[in-house]
């Protein structure tokens, strides 16, 4: 007898079974040997579903995730690729260790990754970022509050902000678009710039630049109508003044350098229109939360601790953890992080440690991806 196999308990897939065992070093083939029923419908869960698997410490989630991205890889090869998957991890430490174990699996290509690096190189800024142990210290000495942390940590604080955001970019958009006291766009037109059919879910940059191509575009279909405008505009100080009269000449060749730039879309007026988008994510958090108090709201914290807390840090180019996630938002929303649209499928371990905030920008940064979300559950006696 060369083998036993109880399909009740092992992998009924014995082609996969082979392949992984084969690839396995000894930490891995003790649990191929034992992975259990539940275990293995979590496995091999279709992909086309986002997925929440919980289980008590050493219940074998982060084997399950492993050996989950295995067989799908395996299974579904036409479909998706390793350079599709992403595993988020609490810390570096967590990461090292499944580096050492997807080799093993026959997996080279995933990418690893905390939230803190996703934000930090989304942000792109120069701002040094508290470390938890750091929080965790003033938490237990008195220097910060836990209920200002989990509330900035909330679903409502995240969206408050997003909120906010959106009000800075429509009250940039008051204004009608002039150049030389001719009006290229007036401001209820710019109202298009919010238009779910004409922005697709794009971020405020991209449907700016959208927009900014039709404008040109019709700019310079209306080149003859404006430019006469503008000569319309000079005429009659032209005409008041003597024939002779050098001012005459400088006239015409403002009136000719306008109509030149009218022709050409005026391309450079409109980007300075728009320049307002370019905003430093910092600056425009650190104005959220000046404004926190002058918002009409019930909070469940002390709004005015709040901000003295935050803009503490800020005024320094400093963060705690919990400020990550609405600078990302902030940056996602005005220009885009793009560096995760490629994914499809994002893998979660240890879940418990990301908040609620945490979970909703991942959802717009990773747009196109399924879940695979992996959470200790507590067992209480």
């Amino acid at each position: 007898m060369l083998s036993v196999d109880e399909q009740d308990v092992l992998s009924n897939d014995q082609i996969l079974l082979k392949y992984l065992s084969e690839n396995a070093d000894s930490r891995l083939k003790s649990i191929i040997a034992t992975i259990q029923r539940e275990q293995n419908l979590i496995i091999r869960s279709p992909l086309k579903n986002d997925y929440i698997v919980q289980g008590v410490a050493g219940s074998g989630k982060t084997t399950v995730a492993l050996h989950r991205i295995a067989y799908l890889l395996y299974n579904e090869a036409k479909n998706i690729n390793e350079s599709e998957f992403m595993i988020l991890g609490p810390n570096k430490y967590f990461l090292n260790y499944i580096s050492e174990l997807l080799p093993d699996l026959d997996i080279n290509n995933v990418s690893q990754c905390t939230f803190d690096e996703i934000a930090l190189n989304g942000i792109k800024g120069k701002i040094k970022l508290e470390s938890k142990n750091t929080t965790l210290q003033n938490v237990l000495s008195a220097k910060a509050n836990p209920n200002i942390i989990e509330y900035k940590s909330s679903l409502e604080f995240i969206k408050l902000m997003e909120s906010f955001v959106d009000m800075y970019v429509k009250s940039h958009l008051q204004q009608d678009i002039v150049y030389e006291g001719i009006v290229l766009c007036k401001a209820d037109i710019l109202a298009r710039i919010y238009d779910t059919t004409f922005t697709t879910k794009k971020n405020y940059a991209e449907r700016a630049n959208d927009f900014y191509k039709l404008l040109i575009k019709k700019i310079k279909d209306d080149s003859d109508e404006l430019c006469h405008s503008v000569w319309l505009r000079y005429r009659e100080q032209f005409l008041s003044l003597p024939k002779d009269d050098p001012k005459r000449q400088e006239i015409i060749n403002s009136v000719g350098e306008i109509q030149k730039e009218i022709k050409k879309g005026c391309s450079s007026q409109i980007k300075e229109y728009f320049k307002f988008l370019k905003v430093d994510p910092l600056i425009l958090y650190r104005l959220f939360i000046e404004n926190l108090d002058q918002i009409n709201m019930d909070y469940p914290v002390d709004i005015k601790e709040l901000q003295n807390y935050t803009l503490k840090k800020i005024t320094k180019k400093q963060a705690g953890v919990e400020d990550l996630s609405p600078l990302l938002l902030i940056t996602h929303l005005m220009n885009g992080v793009s560096n995760y649209q490629n994914f499809s499928h994002l893998v979660i371990d240890e879940a418990q440690d990301l908040s609620l905030a945490q979970y909703y920008v991942l959802k717009q940064l990773f747009s196109k991806s399924k879940f695979d979300i992996y959470v200790y559950l507590m067992i209480m006696s």
